[in-house]
């Protein structure tokens, strides 16, 4: 059975959209900062969505803070496939005040199932944090 996924982009430094195989899927977000024994530090949140073709970065509670309001994903593309068959995306991570935070967010795509690692680098801050996302499809989405 042939996979297909469709990654769209606009122009340079436009929003990004990544296709996933429709249906109502389980999200857990888990939060990573080294060296810092924070409440965020390992936290985990589970959420349950119907996705098909989603801002990428929408996809990540931690962008969705007031921190990052001037921050999305931009410019992705493809970088193939890995050994299981799931298609393997990369995203920037661009805010308007470049001194604010930059980064990186790959993806893997299944047919059934996705992962993605969002890796940020505060600019006026030596800080760095991660964001792990596992996710599998759980149903079909029910019609509206």
């Amino acid at each position: 059975m042939a996979h297909c996924f469709v990654l769209l982009t606009n122009q340079a430094h436009a929003e990004s959209t990544i296709v996933i195989p429709p249906g109502k899927y389980e999200i857990t977000a888990n939060m990573s900062l080294p060296h810092i024994a924070d409440i965020l530090t390992g936290s985990k949140t589970i959420q349950v969505s119907c996705l098909h073709k989603q801002n990428a970065g929408e996809l990540f509670p931690i962008l969705q803070h007031p921190s990052f309001a001037d921050c999305s994903l931009k410019e992705g593309f493809s970088n193939g496939q890995d050994s299981k068959n799931s298609m393997l995306y990369t995203f920037h991570l661009y805010c308007e005040n470049t001194y604010a935070a930059s980064g990186t967010a790959e993806f893997s795509v299944g047919q059934n199932n996705f992962s993605a690692r969002l890796s940020i680098k505060m600019g006026a801050k030596n800080m760095t944090m991660t964001q792990h996302l596992d996710a599998k499809r759980i149903t079909e989405c029910q019609a509206q």
